[in-house]
Order: C-alpha cells, then sequence, then structure tokens
C-alpha cells in the first residue's frame, strides 16, 4: 500500500516552488502550453523524500501514512531529477533533499513579485549557457587577482539556505572538474586549485559553518593592508597561494546562490542602458591591456589601472579595471593583468554609454568592480554526460 499524495497537494507543492525543478544544479521550468490554447504540459513530479512505501527509495519505516503523505515530506522535481534522486538513495539523501526543498521555497518566495533583472524572455533563456560559462571563467588555471574584501562581503550576505545549496552543488561539480582538469592539462598547475584534494575537503566543510576567515588561516600572520589575507608558507608553498583557493571557493558557492550573466547574454540587449544591472554578477573573457603594478609595489602603487576589452561579432564591451596591488598574486599574475587574456567574474556598477562606430559596430562603455580574475578557463562540456563523473572518465 502506497501512501501517496493528494492531487490537490501535488499542485500546491509545484506552485510552492513557482513550478521550478528543486534540484539548485537543474531549475527547469517544468510547466508550459501545448499547442492547444486551453491546455497545458506538466514535465514536473511530487515525488517523495522518504519512500510511500517499504522498499523505495530512503524508505523510514518511523514515519506514519500521515508523515509520508505530509507536504513536509515533498519535493517538486522535474522527471529527470525525480529518477535521478530514486536511482542513487545513498548520494542523494533525506539530508539532501530537504535542503533542496528548503532552498528552492526561499528561492521563489524571493522572486514573488519581483521583475527579472534583465527584463526580457530571451535573456531568462540564456540562464542555462550563463551558469555554464560563469562556471568555466571561474575555474581558473591560476588565479591571478582576487578583491577579496567585495568577496568576504558577499560572502557573508549569505543565507545559511544558500550556503548549504551551494554546499551540496559543489561537492559535485568540483569532482566532475577534477576530471576535466585532467583531460584538459589543468592538472599541471603547481599552484592550489580546485581539483579534487583533501584542502578542497576541508574548504567545503567550512561553507557550512558560514566562516568567511576558516581556521586553517587563523595561525598566519596577515598583510599590511588587509589583516586577514595571510603571508608566510604553509610547507613550501605560500599561504596566500591557498588563500587563493579559499576565495576561489567563496566565489563558487556565491555564484551557485545569486547566478551570474555573461556579457555574451548582455550583448543580446537592444539598450542596455535601459536594463537594470547594477550590483549583477557579469563573467567574461576579455583582453586587457594596461600596467599592473607587480605585488611587492604595493606601498608605492596601491592602486592599478587596466583596460578590459570584450570583443564580439558585432560589438565591443569595454571598462576600466581598478585593481588593488596587494591582491595581485605574482609578478607573472601582474604581467598578465597588463597584457593578456584572462577571464573572471565583476559586479556591474552602470553601463556609461552606447555608440556606433563604423558599420554598425556597437561599442559599450561600462563600469563594474572587479571581483575575481585568472589565467585559463576549464571547458565544461553542454550537456554533461547523463553518466556523470564515470562517464567522464
Amino acid at each position: 500500500m502506497r501512501d501517496d499524495f493528494a492531487e490537490d497537494l501535488k499542485r500546491e507543492i509545484a506552485a510552492r516552488v513557482g513550478y521550478i525543478c528543486s534540484n539548485p544544479r537543474c531549475g527547469a521550468l517544468t510547466s508550459g502550453p501545448r499547442s492547444d490554447s486551453s491546455k497545458s504540459v506538466n514535465v514536473g513530479v511530487a515525488a517523495h523524500i522518504t519512500a510511500a512505501s517499504p522498499g523505495g527509495p530512503r524508505y523510514n519505516s518511523a514515519l506514519t501514512p500521515e508523515s509520508r503523505r505530509h507536504p513536509d515530506n515533498a519535493i517538486w522535481l522535474c522527471q529527470n531529477c525525480a529518477k535521478l534522486v530514486d536511482n542513487d538513495p545513498a548520494h542523494f539523501t533525506e539530508a539532501v533533499l530537504q535542503r533542496w526543498k528548503k532552498g528552492a521555497e526561499e528561492a521563489a518566495s524571493e522572486r514573488v513579485g519581483r521583475a527579472a533583472s534583465v527584463g526580457r524572455i530571451g535573456e531568462l533563456e540564456s540562464a542555462h549557457d550563463s551558469a555554464r560559462l560563469a562556471r568555466s571563467r571561474t575555474a581558473f588555471f591560476m588565479v591571478d587577482y582576487k578583491n577579496v574584501e567585495r568577496i568576504r562581503g558577499l560572502y557573508a550576505q549569505l543565507s545559511r539556505s544558500e550556503r548549504l545549496r551551494a554546499f551540496d552543488v559543489l561537492g559535485t561539480q568540483f569532482r566532475e572538474e577534477d576530471v576535466l582538469r585532467k583531460q584538459q592539462g589543468f592538472d599541471a598547475s603547481l599552484e592550489p586549485t580546485t581539483e579534487w584534494s583533501p584542502t578542497v575537503e576541508r574548504f567545503l566543510e567550512e561553507i557550512k559553518t558560514g566562516n568567511f576567515h576558516p581556521e586553517f588561516f587563523k595561525p598566519f600572520r596577515g598583510h599590511p593592508r588587509d589583516p586577514l589575507l595571510p603571508i608566510g608558507f604553509h610547507g613550501a608553498i605560500p599561504t596566500f597561494a591557498f588563500y587563493d583557493l579559499w576565495c576561489q571557493i567563496m566565489v563558487r558557492v556565491i555564484l551557485t546562490a545569486r547566478g551570474a550573466y555573461d556579457i555574451e547574454d548582455l550583448a543580446r540587449l537592444e539598450d542596455p542602458t535601459k536594463a537594470r544591472l547594477e550590483g549583477r554578477l557579469v563573467s567574461f573573457r576579455g583582453r586587457l591591456r594596461g600596467r599592473v603594478a607587480l605585488p611587492e609595489e604595493w606601498k608605492r602603487v596601491p592602486l592599478s589601472k587596466t583596460v578590459l576589452m570584450v570583443n564580439l561579432v558585432a560589438e565591443v564591451w569595454r571598462t576600466f579595471l581598478e585593481l588593488k596591488t596587494h591582491y595581485v598574486y605574482s609578478m607573472t599574475a601582474a604581467g598578465s593583468l597588463s597584457r593578456g587574456i584572462e577571464n573572471g567574474l565583476v559586479i556591474m556598477r552602470s553601463i556609461d554609454s552606447v555608440r556606433l562606430r563604423g558599420f554598425k559596430r556597437r561599442i559599450v562603455q561600462f563600469s563594474c568592480t572587479p571581483l575575481i580574475i585568472g589565467n585559463g578557463a576549464l571547458e565544461i562540456p553542454d550537456p554533461l554526460p547523463e553518466g556523470g563523473i564515470e562517464q567522464l572518465q
């Protein structure tokens, strides 16, 4: 005898998350129109967190039939994710699904009555590509610059549910990326990266605590310009190299919670000046030109300026980046930031001007705050193989 949900409860579970799959790595819309204008299609499922009958995934014999049929035991998923979680209950535990449910309902609550930031359906359709590009463009071969103060500030604003949701997502993503790094030659870096390791596992556990300055760094002396930026060595490796790794992880947590556009998305806007982009995260791949001071020059040259240009098919996006010298990683990094092709993430401040040059080539000048910049971008396949990590190997 199965303890199934009532039909009206299923509709309520779907409505509580806006008919969007609760898996934070999916977020698929599960309802839409059919060709018959009086009907709609639904590809969503009110799935049981603990099974409806003995022998099912995550079955809990201690629950009463009423508890199994209760909305607290229901999570709205697309059909693909419903099958995924039931095929691997050891990985997708009751605790994981409860976190997904809580995170999806909180995210839906925050969206109610709020307009989309870019404001057109065409841009919203690119959300999947934006997330993939932002992930790729922050999975660096090496971090060259990190605006630690802004990263810490954004990270501290996240709710506990957002951090726990990111913990679930990143555990899977970093394992996937570990395989991709080896395939793409990213495992040749001598610096700490987000490749799967005991250090990465340790830092991921810090996400649960909400502490933006892990215990790992507390024994080390801080930089004169930033007491929380550690200096010295951990074994043969500079401590700030591990701090770059922690900054990468904080940025990925922020991205998972808040999302990002890519400049390629913004290029689709008919008039970027009318979009509400202030404060939005935007990823990029572009060319830098300037003179960025070496890290040891932080007293004499506390701030450097370099130009970022993103050349697209029919337009150019251009901005000046102001970089704090004590957050530049190394002499090599300063060279790349002065004259190189880099990837990264910025916080958009404003679209300053849009003008045409030549034969309909659009030049967009914008202002932003750099968050993190790095060398090399891991190529994230789209889609990833259905079999997950095993199929990548």
